[in-house]
């Protein structure tokens, strides 16, 4: 696994608004870091979102596949620009067994409309494992318009 290059303070908007989304909190989902057209999201894997105390839920894997590869896409904007997400399908390639999933996002095509992948990545006892893969396609607004 090879992170992004992150840009410190790129798009601060953008994170206060995921952060500021009840589901980002309830599935304790931490914004690593933002570039221009990339992402880097986590999300611990809690025993209550397992299908068996274990594996994390496929469709969780999904939101946060979805999270990072949006971001992605809406990194590419100037500030002021928030996206709604339009589509998304992921692949689950591995059960989400560990600590936690890292999920890197990387954007497309980023112009009326975004589309976007993602790559997660479960980390168990230091080892990263590829665990899904998806695309995103998300539609950009400004607030109050």
């Amino acid at each position: 696994m090879t992170l992004p290059q992150i840009v410190p303070d790129h798009r601060r908007d953008l994170v206060s608004f995921i952060k500021g989304m009840p589901a980002t909190r309830s599935l304790e989902i931490d914004v690593v870091g933002l570039g221009k057209g990339v992402s880097v999201l986590e999300m611990p894997i809690r025993r209550e979102f397992t299908v068996d105390g274990r594996i994390l839920q496929g469709g969780l894997v999904g939101t946060l596949a979805d999270y990072a590869a949006v971001s992605a896409a809406t990194a590419m904007r100037p500030a002021g620009w928030l996206p709604a997400t339009t589509w998304f399908e992921v692949h689950n390639l591995e059960p989400a067994v560990g600590e936690k999933v890292i999920a890197i996002g990387r954007a497309i095509r980023s112009k009326h409309s975004g589309l976007a992948s993602a790559d997660l990545f479960v980390m168990r006892e230091g080892a990263a494992t590829l665990c899904a893969t998806a695309l995103a396609t998300c539609r950009f607004f400004q607030l109050g318009s």
